[in-house]
């Protein structure tokens, strides 16, 4: 005998249904499918290993690089000793001459940047490489170096030495007029790249320089009347000593008045 059944009971059936009908839609759905969810998951866990396997191999690559930057740091603070050279102990190397240890110093750190290129240890050493370079009358190729540096690390902890080599740098190939005309910029400016006692020793350096005793002796006396605890207060003190000058500073020759 047939059961009629009631509208609740109807309205159950429906929603089993209807759950059938979508269980059997979503494993059809995986069946014609897998091949690609199966790509897609091993592409995940491909990517995610990637990702993993690169972090292993540059940490790797920063340890190594440290390493070697390490060895030519050592080599390049390494003793004299003309009788005794030890130029490739690994813990206490010592070398005949200093154009030896320079010579040591530098093979070490131009590896560091032809194998280990990006790293922060490369980029610390370009700034050692470029002092060698310099001292070995290659301006052109310390500056290379400490713009390079400073194009892609302007605020790194060494940006503020290696603008004051370039400043260096640049009175030295008779740009003093240009250096002490940026250096005025910097100063009369709101945001300085260099800390102001820094920035008043290289203009009166490059004032002196350029025979401008007056100027030069007023960044002098600034330094001291403003920054008693720079470290270039003593030295500052000294010059104006030197140059017959007094104490109070002459911040109108400056274009600055003293705070």
């Amino acid at each position: 005998m047939s059961q009629r059944l009631s509208r609740k009971e109807i309205k159950h059936e429906i929603r089993d249904d209807a759950f059938h009908h979508s269980v059997e839609r979503s494993y059809d759905y995986v069946l014609s499918h897998r091949r690609n969810l199966i790509l897609a998951i091993a592409g995940v866990l491909l990517l995610a290993g990637a990702i993993g396997g690169w972090r292993a191999w540059s940490l790797h690559r920063e340890r190594e690089a440290g390493a070697l930057l390490g060895r030519a740091t050592l080599a390049l603070q390494a003793p004299v000793s003309a009788t005794d050279p030890k130029p490739d102990d690994p813990t206490e190397p010592s070398f005949a001459d200093e154009k030896s240890r320079d010579a040591r110093g530098t093979e070490l750190l131009e590896r560091l940047r032809e194998e280990y290129p990006g790293t922060a240890a490369a980029e610390v050493g370009a700034v050692q490489l470029g002092r060698l370079r310099l001292e070995a009358g290659d301006e052109a190729g310390a500056r290379e170096l400490w713009q390079g540096f400073l194009d892609d690390h302007e605020d790194h902890l060494l940006a503020g030495g290696v603008r004051v080599s370039l400043l260096d740098l640049d009175r030295r190939s008779g740009k003093a007029e240009q250096v002490a005309t940026q250096l005025q910029a910097w100063l009369d400016g709101k945001d300085t790249p260099l800390p102001e006692d820094v920035l008043l020793y290289e203009l009166a350096t490059t004032q002196e320089q350029l025979g401008r005793t007056d100027e030069a002796r007023a960044a002098y006396q600034r330094i001291g009347a403003e920054y008693p605890d720079s470290p270039f207060a003593a030295k500052a003190s000294t010059r104006v000593r030197e140059m017959g000058g007094g104490e109070t500073p002459a911040a109108p020759q400056l274009g600055i008045q003293p705070s």
